[in-house]
């Protein structure tokens, strides 16, 4: 191309020489001209608005292009180089070095407080850049703080446009270097510089905004690039962006120290943005041969904007039930507006928790039917006077749901016979359900003679539901029932019917519940049953013959439900009666009356059935008449207005079916009428007498039942609360329950299968509907009373409810979640459920799927990476590590256990305890059984002792009146009933051992005897299980300290089990190194922890300091082999160093 060839190939830049040299305060005037449009560049130390540039058509005809550059007062650190370049062709370009010599600056620049760093690299010259504003002047080099290096043009060579270059650095260079200078007899020193040798290690680069910037025209942009690099490492920062080509922008750099990295500060800022400023902005970040950089897109808008329009319509159709549903726009605006959004014409996110922002979209959490309505969004952006808004409607369809489904009782029950019934199905949905039965849309039973089941479909766009509906016909009162046909006499017949639904009912049978402690025992009755079919029941008949006393007792009907599957017991009890010849119990006595006065005769009689009373006179049968009364009650006869006539021999004759009795009494009636004065005093004194006897019976009944109610306590009750400010009882009292924070609708829980009976309650799986104030539904357990519980044991159970709400939630005690204490039901605490059951059973499922070696722990480490994170609590901290570990198998039944799984499952206990007696509680019954596991290996501290039958239990031993776990008890509770958190730390001791032995019942082989107790007491102890360490063996030890002050405390033993957890982890890191360093042997992996102002490293223990003694324990005992003698248990000490080595058995 002619055009790049020739005189103005260049730019001409019109000096003599390559460099100038001017006074401080004199003008610089630079001329260039050339064949294109012109542009300037010139040391930073000059800003743009000190030059004054003047360009200008020049040459024959105009054909070239001029241009002047003019600085009024230059300075000192102007000085530098000046470039004439083309506009359209940067690399053509001519320059000059220009000098502005000042006696009191004569270096470039001011020295500054933090010097500047220059790297050292190998094979590569160094420049120490102290450029003077004079070439003449002399100047030495001095490495702090005063060695003086001279030029010697081979290794250190000076040139004043550059400073001083040493040609091969060595390690000597290393340090704080500046140049000095002597003018006027004034020493002058330049800018320091610290040489460095780079550590090239750049942790991380980032810039202060992670998207794109956007900004208006006119703004000032300030970008801020932070490198974070190890100690001692040095970089270098460099920005690209559009306007570099022009000079534009500032640079701002700063170096912050830490103790444990450095900080590396470099901002960009230009002050007003322009359309050429848009584009992308590069930071890059080099140390050494290692460069990180990181990119952001700017944008620049001429003017601010707001566009808003709906991204699917103005009607938007959500699901009842989605998880979530996002309402969004498509909105685009600058600067960033401000929007809310408007439910129903109030603010969304004030009405309900459910409504959240994400960037300018509404999401809904848990779609629910009130969702529906009218979306008003108001966007603006207030600094410009811009406003915008959209109103969108959701229309949330809804399922039909039939109401009478969550009211169903599961079983359908019956109706009687030709009854008129009306079948409801109500249901609800949007839209509205369209509802079907057969054949109309409402179905009335006229008259029920059919049995069968009746189908209610309701159906809508969202999806349908349908109720079942069974119906029944019975001519039997509930379904099920039994008759007595006659009264059970001696040596009579006894009819027994069983009356059952022949469509509800099947297996009828009659059996006779013997009288022994087992209830379920049963043994069949020795008669004839009959079984007779009818239209709508099924009637089994037992035949009692020739009744005597040993057939009294309890007779059971018993039949299976035919939809629940169960099987319905009705009980009679019957009372044979035994035939007693009547007895006369007084004797009739002779009387002597005057005539007109009355006279009675009593003949009270005893017999089995009830004797017959029959009066005669001289042998007659006496009638009732006038002033003859007899009392068939009591046998009483009595004669008013006494004559003559009634003069003779009155007999009185009881008779029943075993025979008579009589006695005779003859009445002698006088002609003289006199007056007996004994005969109201005597009677009203026995009046007297016996009504003060009466009373005082009543009272000492009335006495005793208040002594033996007062000595019923709730002893099943195993959590206690000893705030130590009186009783127990008086403690409980003071609790409060309020039933406005966990009272629970029973109709919205549905019971399940139980969990577990005792002799007082019971605990059964259950479903809860919306117990968490949400739509779904949650497992749970509910603790109950068995029917028929006494008034104390409903006291126990509510008290109970008042500790679980005392206690309060943790992570690692089973909480409560609600209650039903309202009358109309029975009393339900509702507790968390965990799915796993209790850790003693889990553990021996555990026994033939337990890890046994390395290799099969970290057979996984090629497949992925997960975070294992090991908890600090208190004094504890947390180590994450990037380990490989196996997939996460579905449920905890099915993985393996591994010795951090049993050392966690000690942590989570101590850690629920510790809870425990913070809040004052003593548990009493801590052991595996109590201790229940949940998801994710979580286990959590129960007490269902209202669900165990400790009469049952193998593990409650009598002692005295009451039944114990005197394994898990300490002595002091055994011996002096002394109940402590120091004695819960004792069962927690057992507790590790069941642990690492997976679930096996402690002191095997040994009879739990009084021999046992004072043998526990003299210092006996268990031998450690077969999966303890030495460290958890030492922990079990400490808990069984004979002094209860002697053990640890619970925050004691979680720091204890949270260092052996911590070790396990560094142990299975070390593993993962080496099989990493098998693959990649350059691979380093260091870990670092800051506690108080020393700095700690962790390094991975030696596998050669890992072993340790094993004691060969010899059984002389008789006993079995699993019980440490206090003899050998004062021998056995563990170093204190074992904490921190391998446990080479797991």
């Amino acid at each position: 191309d002619k055009e790049q060839k020739g005189k103005y190939s260049v730019p001409n830049l019109e000096v003599k020489t390559r460099s100038l040299v001017l006074d401080a305060d004199q003008q610089l005037l630079l001329s260039c001209r050339g064949r294109w449009k012109l542009t300037w560049a010139f040391p930073s130390g000059l800003m743009r608005d000190q030059v004054q540039v003047k360009e200008f058509r020049c040459g024959r005809k105009n054909q070239l292009y001029c241009s002047h550059l003019m600085v009024s007062h230059s300075q000192a650190q102007h000085t530098g180089l000046y470039h004439c370049r083309y506009q359209i062709r940067p690399k053509k370009q001519s320059t000059v070095y220009v000098y502005v010599t000042d006696s009191q600056q004569p270096f470039v620049g001011h020295p500054g407080m933090s010097p500047d760093v220059l790297y050292l690299k190998e094979k590569q010259p160094l420049v120490i850049p102290c450029r003077v504003t004079n070439p003449n002047i002399t100047t030495t080099l001095v490495k702090f703080p005063n060695q003086s290096l001279r030029p010697d043009q081979r290794n250190i060579i000076w040139n004043s446009k550059q400073g001083f270059t040493i040609r091969t650095p060595t390690f000597y260079y290393i340090g704080l270097f500046f140049c000095q200078t002597v003018t006027d007899g004034v020493t002058h020193k330049s800018h320091k510089y610290f040489v460095h040798r780079p550590v090239s290690n750049i942790i991380d680069v980032y810039l202060n905004s992670s998207g794109p910037v956007q900004a208006l025209k006119g703004e000032r942009l300030a970008l801020n690039c932070t490198a974070t690099g190890e100690l001692n490492t040095r970089v270098n920062i460099t920005w690209d962006y559009p306007g570099k080509k022009y000079c534009k922008g500032s640079f701002k750099q700063q170096l912050v120290k830490h103790r444990t990295h450095m900080l590396f500060y470099s901002i960009l800022t230009i002050p007003k943005l322009q359309r050429l400023d848009r584009g992308l902005y590069t930071c890059r970040v080099t140390s050494g041969e290692k460069t990180k950089q990181q990119k952001v897109t700017v944008t620049v808008y001429d003017r601010p904007f707001l566009r808003l329009k709906p991204r699917h319509g103005s009607v938007m159709e959500a699901q009842a039930g989605q998880k979530s549903y996002r309402i969004s726009l498509k909105l685009k605006a600058f600067p960033a507006p401000e929007v809310i959004w408007l439910k129903d014409g109030m603010v969304a996110a004030e009405q309900c928790s459910r409504y959240h922002m994400d960037g300018h979209s509404l999401v809904i959490r848990d779609v629910a039917e009130e969702d529906a309505g009218k979306y008003t969004v108001l966007v603006r952006i207030k600094e410009h006077g811009l406003y915008q808004n959209l109103t969108l409607t959701l229309v949330v369809k809804v399922s039909p749901q039939i109401g009478e489904k969550v009211v169903s009782l599961q079983d359908p029950g019956s109706v009687p016979r030709g009854s008129r019934q009306t079948l409801h199905c109500t249901s609800h949905g949007v839209p509205p359900p369209h509802i079907q039965w057969l054949w109309h849309p409402f179905l009335t039973v006229a008259e029920a003679f059919v049995s069968g089941v009746y189908r209610c479909i309701a159906s809508n766009s969202a999806g349908a539901d349908q109720l079942d509906i069974h119906f029944y016909i019975t001519d039997v009162p509930g379904g099920f029932s039994i008759n007595q046909q006659e009264e059970p006499r001696e040596g009579g017949d006894l009819h027994l019917t069983c009356v059952a639904n022949k469509y509800l009912y099947t297996k009828l049978s009659w059996q006779r519940v013997n009288h022994t402690e087992d209830a379920q025992s049963r043994s069949p009755a020795l008669s004839v049953q009959q079984l007779t079919s009818g239209e709508f029941s099924n009637s089994l008949v037992l035949l009692l013959s020739n009744l005597t006393a040993r057939d009294s007792g309890v007779y059971r009907c018993s039949g299976r439900h035919v939809v629940t599957r169960q099987e319905a017991h009705l009980d009679t009890e019957v009372k044979v009666t035994i035939l007693v010849p009547p007895v006369l119990l007084n004797n009739l006595t002779d009387y002597t009356v005057n005539i007109s006065s009355s006279v009675t005769l009593s003949c009270h009689s005893e017999g089995v059935p009830p004797p017959t009373i029959t009066w005669y006179k001289d042998e007659h049968a006496l009638s009732p008449g006038s002033g003859i009364v007899i009392s068939p009650e009591d046998g009483t006869l009595h004669i008013d207005r006494i004559t003559m006539e009634d003069q003779g021999l009155y007999t009185c004759q009881a008779t029943n079916d075993r025979g008579s009795a009589e006695s005779s009494a003859y009445i002698w009636v006088n002609r003289a009428s006199e007056m007996s004065f004994l005969e109201i005093p005597t009677l009203t004194c026995t009046c007297v007498v016996a009504t003060l006897f009466w009373l005082l019976v009543t009272l000492f009944i009335r006495r005793l039942k208040q002594s033996n109610t007062s000595n019923t306590k709730p002893e099943y009750l195993s959590i206690i609360v000893d705030t130590g400010e009186g009783l127990i009882e008086e403690q409980c009292e003071r609790l409060q329950y309020d039933p406005n924070q966990w009272e629970f609708p029973r109709e919205r829980l549905k019971l399940g299968k139980p969990l577990g009976r005792g002799a007082f309650g019971k605990v059964m799986q259950a479903s809860a509907f919306g117990i968490d104030n949400i739509t779904s539904c949650r497992t749970v357990a509910v603790k109950m009373l068995k029917e028929g519980a006494t008034a104390s044991e409903h006291k126990a159970l509510m008290t109970e409810l008042k500790i679980l709400n005392h206690i309060g939630h943790h992570l690692n005690v089973v909480n409560l979640l609600g209650a039903c204490t309202k009358p109309g039901g029975p009393l339900m605490v509702i507790v968390e459920y965990c799915r796993f059951g209790n850790l003693s059973t889990f553990l021996k499922s555990k026994r033939d799927n337990t890890s046994g070696g390395k290799e099969r722990e970290w057979r996984w480490y090629d497949r992925r990476l997960v975070n294992i994170c090991l908890l600090k609590f208190k004094l504890l901290f947390y180590i994450c590590l990037s380990l490989p570990f196996p997939p996460d198998p579905s449920s905890a039944s099915n993985s393996p256990l591994f010795l951090k799984d049993l050392i966690s499952f000690s942590f989570q206990v101590a850690r629920g305890m510790e809870f425990l007696a913070s809040r004052k509680c003593i548990h009493r019954d801590l052991a595996a059984r109590n201790v229940l596991l949940s998801d994710n290996k979580v286990v959590k501290i129960c007490d269902f002792g209202l669900a165990r039958d400790i009469y049952k239990d193998p593990d409650y031993v009598r002692k005295g009146d009451a039944r114990l776990p005197l394994k898990w008890m300490s002595p002091e509770s055994i011996f002096d009933k002394v109940f402590t958190t120091q004695s819960d730390v004792w069962s927690y001791g057992i507790l590790l051992w069941e642990i690492f032995s997976l679930g096996a019942s402690p002191y095997p082989g040994l009879h739990i005897d009084e021999e046992f107790c004072h043998r526990l007491k003299g210092g006996t102890r268990m031998r450690a299980p077969e999966y303890s360490t030495p460290e958890i063996y030492s922990t079990m030890l400490t808990c069984w300290e004979a002094s209860p002050s002697d053990r640890p405390t619970f925050t004691d033993l979680v720091e204890t089990l949270g260092d052996l957890l911590q070790a396990k982890v560094q142990q299975v890191s070390y593993r993962l190194i080496k099989l990493l360093s098998v693959k990649t042997p350059s691979l380093l992996l260091t870990f670092s922890h800051t506690q108080s102002a020393t700095k700690m490293r962790l390094r991975l223990p030696d596998f050669n300091n890992l072993m340790f003694a094993l004691f060969l324990l010899q059984d002389e005992q008789s006993d079995s082999g699993m019980v440490l003698p206090s003899e050998e248990l004062k021998h056995i000490t563990w170093n204190k160093c074992t904490k921190n080595k391998k446990l080479s058995r797991w």
